[in-house]
């Protein structure tokens, strides 16, 4: 989820609209402009205004509404993706509603897309999607060309350019979703976990609603991305004494995760401690996003309470994560002078994580170099026999087997660690295949799933996993004594 950034937008409709009137009137009118000219051009200025305070988006008058509120039948005409020249809710009589609120910048809004086309396709005949967006047509419609270019996907209509739905729903965190039921009562307002096949027959068949409700904080001050928010007194400290600043918090209710790295200071926002050192470490040592693998730290007598504590976690220990996950992520902010380079800055972004938990949580990290023994997935042969097709991003599960298409190699290489982690081999995978980031179909089948057998799955595409052992950069994280 993304912490909503809010945009202003200032418009030059009515002037240029007053020009493009006086030139007219004056190519018609040699004389010069008149008191009787002055006043028509009063006159048209403000029946343009009152034109545009009828426009259907952004301008309607609304008050915020809640779960078991009804959904007044308004009409949108800023619209991407639909085939009228308006939308208003009446138009899907007998269907429930859901709203998706997202953004043209928020990553995690653009990877449900799948999803929604998916459960659009499914439920076409009960449900109707409808996206909404802030955002201008330009940057929506060039979204919406590379998302179709690259998944084949149908897409949902949008309202773009909204500001009257965010009102009637006010959200800080996108993506977030408006459940509305066949009679236009509000049911509920759920983020993107709730969007299940299951909830949306509950939708459909008007039964109660058993979905976890997304509440935003709305009260704390809004910020600008682009200023650090402690050194601008947002978070109530006194901005004029700050001159070099670190401070370290306790996870704060209502606000998504993210990071910001601007060049006066950086933020990670209800983190995981390891997801900051992950970051850092990239920005130092990485060449790809090799440091955001689990596989490449090496945590020193962990014992399970301690990795939590660290945030890594595996399948098997994600539900204990879930549990505890708002008690071990943090709040961090540094600032700096804007003069030094980026590296040095993140020199002392590490430094600081370093002291920081040394102190409080009793251990820091470091790169090594280690002799590892890894896993490396390369072809047998120079024929690619697992080139994509294309179309949409699919992952099938059955009782015995999952088909992946659609899927970039660095993803399976994620999804390939699953099925040697359950024999016990926690070895980390390395991508030999010389492929890159191409997309790929493959299958692969879940009984017994050894590296043996995983193996025997793979030949088939003329790949495998072999053993090898080289020195490499690695993470090391340390209890100090």
């Amino acid at each position: 989820m993304e912490t909503r950034k809010h945009s202003r937008f200032v418009t030059l409709e009515i002037i240029q609209f007053l020009r493009y009137v006086e030139r007219k009137i004056e190519r018609n009118n040699p004389l010069k402009r008149t008191g009787k000219l002055n006043l028509i051009l009063k006159l048209v200025l403000l029946l343009f205004i009152a034109f545009s305070h009828l426009s259907t988006n952004g301008q309607q008058k609304v008050e915020p509404l809640t779960v078991g509120d009804r959904l007044p039948d308004l009409a949108f005409n800023q619209l991407i993706n639909y085939s009228k020249a308006s939308l208003k809710f009446s138009d899907f009589k007998n269907k429930g509603i859901i709203l998706d609120f997202w953004a043209t910048w928020c990553a995690p809004c653009l990877k449900q897309f799948p999803t929604l086309d998916s459960l659009q396709s499914k439920f076409e005949k009960d449900i109707k999607i409808i996206s909404v967006t802030s955002d201008i047509r330009p940057a929506v419609e060039r979204a919406y060309e590379v998302l179709k270019t690259q998944t084949g996907m149908k897409l949902t209509p949008s309202i773009i350019f909204d500001t009257t739905l965010r009102k009637l729903f006010p959200n800080r965190i996108i993506p977030h979703y408006v459940w509305i039921g066949k009679d236009r009562i509000i049911k509920s307002i759920t983020g993107a976990e709730e969007l299940t096949s299951k909830n949306l027959e509950d939708l459909i068949n008007d039964r109660p609603l058993l979905v976890k409700q997304k509440v935003d904080d709305m009260t704390t001050e809004e910020f600008d991305y682009n200023t650090p928010p402690i050194r601008t007194g947002v978070f109530k400290l006194d901005k004029d004494s700050l001159i070099y600043n670190s401070v370290f918090g306790k996870y704060i209710s209502g606000l998504g995760t993210q990071h910001s790295f601007r060049p006066k200071f950086i933020l990670f926002q209800n983190s995981p401690i390891i997801l900051m050192y992950k970051f850092v470490f990239t920005g130092l040592y990485g060449t790809n996003w090799e440091f955001y693998d689990n596989n490449r730290y090496i945590l020193v007598e962990f014992n399970k309470k301690d990795s939590l504590e660290f945030g890594y976690r595996t399948y098997k220990t994600e539900p204990d994560w879930l549990k505890v996950e708002n008690e071990k992520c943090y709040n961090y902010e540094l600032s700096f002078p804007d003069s030094i380079t980026q590296k040095k800055k993140l020199e002392y972004v590490l430094q600081d994580l370093n002291r920081i938990f040394s102190f409080f949580k009793g251990f820091e990290a470091h790169i090594e170099k280690r002799t590892l023994t890894f896993l490396s997935l390369r072809r047998l042969s120079e024929k690619n026999k697992i080139s994509s097709k294309g179309g949409r991003p699919e992952e099938v599960w059955t009782d015995t087997s999952v088909l992946y298409k659609n899927l970039r190699v660095s993803d399976f290489v994620e999804k390939l660690k699953y099925f040697c982690y359950t024999d016990g081999i926690n070895l980390p995978i390395v991508d030999k295949t010389d492929i890159n980031d191409s997309y790929i179909d493959i299958s692969l089948n879940l009984r017994n799933p050894s590296l043996e057998n995983v193996n025997a799955e793979l030949k088939e595409y003329d790949l495998e996993l072999v053993k090898n052992t080289e020195l490499m950069n690695m993470v090391v994280v340390k209890k100090i004594k």
